[in-house]
């Protein structure tokens, strides 16, 4: 009896032996998966701690370019907004310039306008007077035309008496006799009168 349980007990202790041999492998496996755990785990943490490095990193360089980019925008804004002022005023400026140039070449316009009607004005008044004159010298003519015929049938009419030689003046000089001498100051009128 107390072989048997000398043997059962044998037994256990073999089976407990085999259990803790099996346990401390396992624990030896387990010590060394837990080792490179624990070195992954620093590499990990490393890793994370580099990876966490260059996001700052790069977060930093975001933002730095963010600014940059932000103040380059500010700038070219304010020089766009000068510019933008200074075209407007020199727009402004040349619109107020062609304004009063217009203004100078309409009232300049509109003297010339006044001033052709005038001269048109002028223009016809001095044909008006010319056709005027024109007539007034066609009346003077006829005028003077029949003066002219009446005095030349007058003239015609009137006999031209010889006057006896007179004693003591050459012969061939004759004294002009008073009916001659009214006919050549009618003449002389005549051609006075004629234009």
């Amino acid at each position: 009896m107390l072989k048997q349980e000398l043997a059962e007990l044998r037994a256990a202790v073999a089976d407990r032996d085999s259990r803790l041999a099996q346990a401390l492998t396992d624990g030896a496996a387990l010590s060394e998966q837990l080792a490179a755990l624990r070195v992954d785990l620093q590499a990990s943490r490393e890793r994370e701690t580099q990876w966490l490095a260059e996001r700052a990193f790069v977060q930093r360089a975001q933002a730095d370019g963010v600014a940059a980019a932000q103040e380059r925008y500010e700038g070219l804004s304010k020089q766009l907004l000068q510019e933008t002022a200074q075209q407007r005023q020199a727009a402004q400026a040349e619109l107020a310039r062609m304004a009063s140039q217009q203004k100078f070449a309409d009232k300049r316009e509109a003297a010339l306008q006044t001033r052709l009607e005038q001269l048109e004005t002028d223009l016809v008044e001095s044909r008006a007077q010319r056709e005027q004159a024109a007539g007034e010298v066609s009346a003077l003519r006829y005028v003077n035309a029949s003066m002219r015929a009446q005095i030349d049938e007058i003239m015609r009419a009137v006999p031209t008496p010889k006057a006896p030689p007179v004693p003591g003046l050459a012969r061939g000089h004759k004294r002009p006799t008073t009916a001659s001498k009214a006919a050549g100051e009618d003449r002389k009128s005549t051609k006075r009168t004629r234009p």
